[in-house]
């Protein structure tokens, strides 16, 4: 969310750099995937596939690594949280953040924090966590608003 403001325009690239550009064919403007997702019923659900990967901050708080350490995608904490407790938030992906995510749909997430008219260049699953993480930021700290 941070760096939102200076993501790159997708006409901003030089088409002599476009065949070094990671992913880029698979890259779209804000404003196309705002009008492709505008009516989308679909939930935005990020989940471990066949491992499971997890972060550790410097004070033992615990994270998935599905995006940033924020407090809504803790986990917990190893020194303060029973094991079983741990296990049981990482087997079932019961985190505040995931547990938003399937109570609003990624059409009303495009309508209410997407860009119609954005030409900043974001890979699918980006802009969906992008999203989510607006959503979840306006929720978890009402001085973001």
């Amino acid at each position: 969310m941070k760096l939102y403001p200076i993501r790159i325009n997708k006409g901003s690239i030089p088409a002599k750099l476009l065949p070094y550009f990671l992913n880029y064919d698979e890259s779209f403007t804000e404003k196309e995937l705002c009008e492709m997702w505008k009516n989308d019923p679909s939930h935005v659900s990020v989940h471990n596939r066949d491992e499971i990967v997890l972060y550790v901050a410097n004070n033992y708080d615990l994270f998935f690594n599905f995006t940033h350490m924020s407090p809504e995608w803790r986990i917990g904490n190893l020194k303060e949280d029973p094991i079983e407790e741990l296990v049981r938030r990482v087997i079932e992906e019961d985190t505040p953040a995931l547990n938003v995510a399937g109570s609003i749909t990624l059409g009303e997430l495009v309508n209410r924090y997407g860009d119609p008219y954005s030409k900043k260049l974001f890979e699918k699953e980006d802009y969906r966590i992008y999203l989510l993480n607006t959503h979840l930021k306006k929720i978890f700290d009402k001085t973001a608003y």
